[in-house]
């Protein structure tokens, strides 16, 4: 079996194929995969992603047959967020001033997060310019979303951004997640990541939250230092691999 999960942007989020182990497992596995993508086509699903877990090589070549690319090796991290002693809190050591963007009115955010993604380490094969939305980061009740812009402050230019953070809460669970943050390219290289940072754990302490997680790219390693820095530590990494269909666009 292989089962797919229809996300907010229009894509599609699948499970490995379970396969029963034997002599054609692989070629079952990249049947079901074949079988998913024509699917996926038939519906105008522009993406398919698919999480491979440590432990599941094996399906590595029946992925690579069926027509996925292994887009990047990713490292999950967490950290409780209780504050540490010493800790520095809500980010006084970076000029940037915080703007808050509903779901429902994100104003220049779309913007701002495809110019974070240019020339990023943050899988490079997800391009700004098709596949970067925010349908994609937008939480389902009763999870909530933190979704700011950070700007210089003061702006070199009127409005000149640094950077955006987007979050999501989890009161019922008492956990939050970094779904994503960034730094448009003029803001890079000022350690202004970790003011990022600290503001996810800021909000993070006011909505209760006990835990914190983050989802990173091995590659990007200014990120995985910042995080580690901030004192998140390795949780579990998967493989995330793509498949593109050729066919419609993804929901902004």
């Amino acid at each position: 079996t292989l089962l797919h999960f229809p996300l907010a942007d229009g894509t599609w989020l699948c499970d490995p194929p379970r396969v029963r182990r034997g002599k054609d497992g692989g070629g079952v596995a990249e049947a079901l995969l074949r079988a998913a993508a024509r699917e996926a086509s038939a519906r105008s699903v522009p993406l398919l992603r698919l999480h491979l877990e440590e432990g599941e090589a094996r399906l590595e070549d029946p992925l690579r047959d069926a027509g996925w690319t292994h887009a990047a090796e990713m490292q999950r991290l967490a950290r409780p967020v209780g504050k540490i002693d010493g800790e520095r809190d809500g980010g006084a050591d970076a000029p940037l001033a915080w703007e808050t963007r509903a779901p429902d009115r994100p104003g220049d955010l779309l913007e701002i997060l495809r110019r974070t993604q240019e020339d990023s380490l943050d899988v490079p094969a997800l391009a700004p310019a098709d596949t970067a939305t925010l349908a994609f980061f937008a939480p389902a009740p009763p999870a909530e979303a933190v979704w700011e812009v950070a700007r210089v402050a003061p702006a070199r230019v009127v409005g000149d951004p640094g950077g955006c953070l987007l979050a999501t809460v989890h009161r019922a669970q008492g956990t939050a997640e970094i779904r994503y943050m960034g730094l448009v390219k003029t803001a890079r290289g000022r350690g202004w990541g970790a003011a990022l940072v600290r503001r996810a754990l800021r909000h993070a302490r006011a909505a209760l939250a006990v835990e914190i997680s983050v989802t990173a790219d091995l590659r990007n390693l200014p990120a995985i230092r910042t995080y580690a820095r901030a004192l998140f530590r390795p949780v579990s990494r998967f493989g995330l691999w793509l498949h593109r269909t050729g066919v419609g666009e993804l929901e902004s």
